[in-house]
């Protein structure tokens, strides 16, 4: 394959694999958009800053590091959490209603490999991530009742979230 056919293999393919790769290590900006995409190449500082790949919006932003986790805040409702950005990897969850206690049983959807992050969003409503009640492999029940609390889950098996780790720090 020559230089040229695979230079344009890729700029056909670039919004499925800026979906997929999200970061983007600026090495040389010429204009104001890269592959159709709008870029202020004014806004970078330096050859090599990184910046991120936002598929909803379609623009890109800077980011100061390349495995910045895009933050994300729900509501549980029912049970459930729909994350809108299917790129979240910090996820800020509160309880529905502003409840004092809520259980979190399902988060949709999960996708093989998806690293999520949880905390909940205010350490006066406690959030009990369930195990084996939804869409989640846990090592028990877990109480997020400070915002310093984590739980990190990763997305297997097509519909299921396992959990990789838990930081109870209240």
């Amino acid at each position: 394959m020559s230089e040229q056919s695979l230079i344009r293999r890729v700029i056909d393919n670039l919004p499925e694999l800026m979906a997929r790769v999200r970061n983007l290590e600026v090495r040389e900006c010429n204009g104001s958009s890269i592959c159709g995409y709008p870029f202020d190449c004014s806004k970078a500082p330096a050859d090599g800053d990184v910046w991120q790949f936002d598929a909803q919006t379609g623009t890109w932003r800077h980011v100061e590091y390349a495995y910045d986790l895009v933050a994300a805040s729900v509501t549980i409702s029912g049970g459930v959490a729909t994350i809108a950005d299917p790129y979240a990897g910090l996820m800020t969850v509160d309880t529905e209603g502003a409840a004092a206690t809520d259980d979190l049983d399902t988060i949709l959807t999960p996708r093989p490999g998806r690293i999520l992050v949880i905390r909940t969003a205010d350490s006066t409503r406690d959030v009990t991530v369930k195990d084996g009640t939804g869409n989640m492999v846990l090592a028990g029940n877990f109480v997020l009742d400070d915002t310093d609390d984590f739980i990190m889950l990763v997305g297997h098996g097509g519909a299921k979230w396992g959990e990789v780790s838990r930081s109870n720090n209240s």
